[in-house]
């Protein structure tokens, strides 16, 4: 979920898509904690006028969390894909080391999230209990870690299990664990089919088979990349503006979808399209398969996302993702605590949000330089010791890449 270094190819704009993402889960967190009205309805208390109007639609795109999820996967599945597709195509024994490097690129950053959540436990600077009592986020916002702090199962958990338990200490990294297996699914998917006149069969079946919510948009990143390998006009099939406007609205509108909401929420969603409410999280799914679709096939949005804050933002979006509860419960939840004596809740929250976000940024600086990038260029050094132990060889000429993932 992160990318190494300034990028001037079109592949930055994915970079920006992954940032604003990132950016978005922040906020949907920010949201959960001090105005949890805005997400889940009339089971939380409501702190504020304003939080119903970002409780229904379109002020629910501010704390449309899931859907940057699943905005992450297919960009991940799309990603991870395309240069092992088309005519100048990888072969498979970089295919194999791409699987061999991809725990080694994810676990990291994991580490981190998990540590920071645990010594901070140790300390005594979560305040999440006490401010989820004063905000009323009784069901996010609660006594945290869920997992053990005990050295040894600690232990246990960076070693052995770290991509199902750490959600247990850093809620956000649930994510990781279904990116790890989807990305093997993605891999095993680009082995079987790539080379067959079947493949699009084949992708349709696994996905009918799986029929899961968490590898439909693996497989949806990967057809995607499919399709811009295999057409040449699908890399420009959205550049007309009447063409590209309508559907990134189509999508917005379908990433707006009340997921967590009450009845109240996505009955007010699905007013227009009631029938769309059935997909359920498939919503979110079209809805992030049509934003990635749109942006690769628009020229001139590629341009527009390709700035120097969107690389910037897509450069950290990985150690801001992994790191930003751990500054949530602490600072935030502690900052909340301190001002709520004097000031009114919405001011006060505002206050701790600001300044969440600030050192949260700071740290993802620093987590990238001194974690996310060491980890990329680790992994890297793995797959090709990996690739040396194969022998020689034949060369081939390489793709224009897009970004590490």
């Amino acid at each position: 979920m992160s990318t190494a270094g300034k990028r001037t190819d079109r592949w930055a704009s994915l970079d920006t898509l992954r940032g604003l993402g990132a950016l978005l889960v922040v906020f949907h967190h920010f949201a959960l904690s001090f105005f949890p009205h805005t997400v889940f309805g009339a089971s939380q208390r409501q702190n504020a006028a304003w939080e119903s109007a970002l409780h229904t639609f379109p002020g629910s795109l501010l704390v449309a969390g899931r859907f940057a999820v699943e905005l992450f996967f297919v960009l991940s599945g799309f990603v991870l894909s395309r240069r092992f597709l088309g005519e100048r195509a990888l072969g498979d024994r970089e295919l194999a080391a791409a699987v061999v490097k991809r725990c080694f690129r994810l676990l990291p950053m994991v580490w981190l999230g998990i540590g920071m959540v645990v010594i901070a436990s140790w300390l005594g600077l979560l305040h999440s209990a006490a401010a989820g009592a004063a905000t009323g986020s009784t069901i996010w916002l609660q006594p945290k870690p869920e997992g053990s702090v005990r050295p040894l199962q600690v232990a246990l958990s960076l070693l052995v299990s770290p991509f199902t338990r750490g959600a247990q200490y850093d809620s956000a990294l649930w994510t990781i664990g279904y990116e790890m297996v989807g990305s093997l699914l993605v891999f095993g998917l680009v082995f079987v089919a790539r080379r067959t006149p079947w493949r699009w069969g084949i992708y349709a079946l696994t996905a009918g088979w799986l029929h899961s919510e968490s590898t439909l948009p693996f497989i949806a990143g990967l057809v995607l990349a499919d399709l811009h390998a295999s057409f040449p006009r699908f890399s420009t099939w959205a550049a007309r503006s009447w063409v590209a406007a309508p559907v990134l609205l189509g999508a917005l509108y379908l990433g707006g979808y009340p997921f967590a909401q009450d009845e109240a929420g996505r009955q007010h969603w699905s007013a227009w399209v009631p029938q769309l409410a059935r997909l359920r999280s498939g919503v979110l799914v079209i809805g992030a398969v049509l934003v990635v679709a749109t942006v690769l096939g628009n020229p001139r949005l590629q341009s527009l996302l390709d700035c120097r804050p969107g690389r910037y933002l897509g450069r950290i979006s990985y150690a801001l993702y992994a790191m930003h509860e751990p500054v949530l419960l602490t600072l935030g939840c502690g900052v909340y605590l301190g001002l709520t004596p004097q000031w009114a809740h919405t001011p006060a929250a505002f206050t701790a949000g600001a300044a969440m976000l600030v050192v949260s940024f700071i740290l993802a600086e620093g987590g990238t330089r001194w974690v996310d990038l060491p980890s990329q260029r680790f992994a890297n050094w793995i797959a090709k010791q990996y690739l040396a132990s194969l022998g020689p060889a034949e060369p081939a000429s390489r793709p224009h890449n897009p970004p590490p993932v």
